[in-house]
């Protein structure tokens, strides 16, 4: 693990000191430690599943993973990959508070920290807008521009359509009373899907059935209010490391009945590639799609940041964290993972009858539970139910 630190100079040194409110005396050229000891990396939270998740792909790296986060985030320290747990003061809500940069700063100098990435989507906007003011190198991420379009559900419909790549046909509503209109008009046929604009996860979705799409209207409780025609088909996602818009890194995957399957597609390779390319863009990336019935790929949405699944692709043969902290890794050519299955605990059970047969990446899948039990657990019972974006 390569980690590429900064200028350890005395104005850098200063500047932290300054920002993090502590004594020059109290902060070492570089960090508090030799570049040769275990890497400390600060995570940013505002969540509790997918933050998880991400800190145990960093702490596969050989770091040690420290959290600065909301209160939803907590729960983190009973995870034996959480070193510390340290609750910030002031919201992380997307917006360039100089507040919780000073708090990003103090946790910097006081936990020796090499490297500062985010582990969810609001800390990903937050650590984009604030980067330039943190005393120590930030995960690989898009510019503000790049990930808010990416971000937003509408831009990026009319960025497939400006790349040629195929997307449901998508409206976009002030509300749900503009969206009955059009539907009482005739203006929009056939099953169809509401979404709010930058949720992922499934997070706001309500399907409009073709018989009385008008139904579920009562459930849109949000604005403005996104529709797509409702793709008939199988869910898949592609995940993907970028240098410069160059996809460095590619997984196309599913996942069904605790069972995580990769598969090589160099055709959703080649048109993310298109879609990301043009905005040059740094960082992981991750795509929802649906296969319909004839095998044609429609994009949904993008995730411009870390993503649920990121465990299983690691447990696969990807860890998208390591990328972003080694500058030599994937530099040759892009590393593509193929056809690999991964069945989690619940599959596990209902294959033991063949256990010769179970692939390894199985067995490292039920060894990465183990590894941890507290957090499946709490996750199992439902102490850890809110949203996971």
């Amino acid at each position: 693990m390569s980690i590429t630190f900064r200028d350890a100079d005395d104005a850098r040194r200063q500047r932290l000191c300054i920002a993090s409110s502590v004594r020059p005396d109290e902060v070492t050229a570089e960090t508090g430690r030799p570049t040769s000891a275990v890497p400390h990396i600060l995570m940013l939270s505002t969540l509790y599943k997918l933050p998880y998740r991400v800190m145990r792909c960093a702490a596969a790296t050989g770091a040690e993973v420290y959290v600065f986060g909301a209160s939803v985030s907590s729960s983190l320290r009973h995870s034996r990959f959480c070193q510390q747990f340290r609750s910030a003061d002031v919201p992380i809500d997307g917006t360039a508070c100089e507040q919780l940069a000073q708090g990003i700063n103090q946790c910097v100098a006081a936990w020796g920290i090499d490297l500062v990435l985010a582990g969810d989507g609001p800390a990903s906007r937050t650590l984009i807008a604030l980067r330039h003011r943190i005393g120590v190198p930030c995960f690989p991420m898009p510019d503000l521009q790049s990930f808010d379009l990416l971000n937003d559900k509408w831009q990026f419909y009319h960025l497939c359509g400006a790349a040629g790549v195929r997307a449901p046909d998508t409206w976009l509503f002030h509300n749900a009373t503009e969206l009955k209109s059009a539907l009482e008009d005739g203006t929009l046929k056939g099953k169809l899907i509401a979404k709010p604009l930058s949720q992922s996860g499934g997070e706001g979705c309500v399907v409009l059935e073709a018989a009385n799409p008008k139904a579920k209207l009562g459930q849109i409780d949000y604005a403005p209010v996104l529709v797509q025609q409702f793709i008939d088909g199988n869910d898949i996602g592609a995940s993907v490391f970028c240098k410069r818009g160059v996809v460095k890194a590619f997984v196309a995957h599913e996942y069904r009945r605790d069972t995580y399957r990769t598969f090589a597609d160099d055709g959703i390779r080649g048109q993310i590639e298109k879609l990301l390319r043009t905005l040059e863009v740094d960082g992981v990336f991750n795509f929802d799609m649906r296969r319909d019935a004839d095998g044609q790929v429609h994009y949904l949405e993008c995730n411009p940041r870390f993503f649920f699944k990121i465990a299983m692709s690691m447990l696969a043969g990807i860890n998208f964290v390591a990328l972003g902290l080694d500058d030599s890794a994937a530099s040759d050519g892009a590393i593509i993972l193929r056809d690999r299955t991964v069945r989690f605990p619940k599959a596990l059970l209902c294959t033991l009858w063949a256990a010769w047969r179970i692939e390894a990446e199985s067995w490292k899948a039920l060894k990465f539970t183990l590894a941890d039990p507290i957090p499946y657990l709490r996750e199992e019972i439902g102490l850890e139910g809110q949203t996971s974006l």
